[in-house]
């Protein structure tokens, strides 16, 4: 599945970058081809790309993740939108100072690509170290101390203790009927079966107060019972 995910990005980036091939070789395509292309180049383009970005993002590129996390692009991270933006002034400058005819072959455009590459990576540098590193030194003064701050106050703050549940134990007993074989046995006999029931605080509270054992209420409601 995912060799076939392969094979559909790269030919849909392969299919952009080279069917214009033959137009620059003086063989112009009609007006319906130029149509389609100029509306759906830019999203076949895109699509291309969803698979090796979800592929890289998910531990799956291979080689092309381990090309792209390369620790020697990491000073150049930092240039990359700079560069983005002085490149096409640079080269609009590049077109408006020729003055003559060029022969536009391979070698002119390497020539003019990799000297345009790096007077762009020269004012990208220039434009961080005026714009986005005072930017970003400005940032950390103003909201790194809120940080630590609201970091320490949660720290401090004790832990919210749970709610203590109240329960009064209630002894349920089984009388044993006497018989004339054998001796007789107190009525409690054995371990008593216990059962816990969650039972309003403030019955008990109740009893005290009208000065009533608990106990004894117990016993009479079991003689009721029976």
């Amino acid at each position: 599945m995912q060799f076939a995910q392969w094979i559909i990005s790269l030919a849909l980036c392969g299919f952009v970058l080279f069917i214009t091939l033959p137009w620059n070789r003086g063989n112009p395509p009609d007006d319906i081809t130029t149509a389609v292309y100029a509306g759906f180049h830019r999203l076949a383009w895109s699509l291309g790309l969803v698979w090796p970005t979800y592929a890289c993002a998910t531990g799956r590129g291979g080689l092309l993740n381990a090309f792209f996390s390369w620790k020697a692009f990491i000073p150049l991270s930092r240039l990359v939108y700079g560069v983005y933006l002085v490149h096409v002034p640079l080269l609009y400058l590049r077109m408006g100072m020729i003055k003559t005819h060029i022969n536009l072959n391979e070698f002119f455009q390497l020539n003019t690509a990799i000297g345009l590459f790096g007077m762009s990576l020269f004012l990208a540098y220039l434009l961080y170290l005026s714009t986005e590193a005072p930017v970003q030194r400005f940032e950390r003064l103003v909201f790194e101390g809120k940080r630590k701050d609201a970091i320490m106050n949660a720290a401090k703050k004790p832990p919210a203790l749970p709610q203590a549940k109240m329960a009064i134990v209630e002894v349920e007993t089984k009388k044993v009927p006497p018989s004339d074989d054998v001796e007789k046995k107190p009525a409690f006999d054995g371990q008593p079966e216990v059962k816990l029931t969650i039972e309003n605080d403030a019955t008990k509270t109740a009893l005290k107060q009208a000065g009533t054992d608990h106990q004894a209420f117990q016993e009479e409601s079991e003689k009721s019972k029976l």
